[in-house]
């Protein structure tokens, strides 16, 4: 996954706010989701299929399911969230 040319893509958008969360800890996604207001979620990094579940990895010691992001994601949708869009290298448990 080129990260750097999602990012250039995504920074030179016309009219676009954009945060980086490099590698955040736990927290810092959570506050995000719940705090601010965003149009467009975008994940780009690893993930992983345990069974059915999805997990995206989001630093190298924490990585979140779907179900963890739920709460979140939930908020963010209330707040103005309108797409979320994953762009990872095991991306079939998190489409589950």
């Amino acid at each position: 996954i080129d990260v750097q040319a999602d990012r250039k893509f995504l920074e030179n958008l016309p009219g676009a706010k954009t945060l980086f969360l490099v590698e955040p800890p736990r927290r810092d996604m959570s506050d995000q989701l719940w705090e601010q207001q965003w149009d467009i979620f975008f994940f780009a990094g690893h993930s992983c299929s345990r069974g059915q579940t999805g997990l995206i990895d989001i630093n190298k010691e924490e990585s979140l399911s779907l179900n963890e992001l739920k709460h979140g994601l939930r908020k963010a949708i209330e707040n103005g969230l309108q797409l979320a869009i994953f762009n990872s290298c095991d991306g079939l448990g998190l489409a589950q």
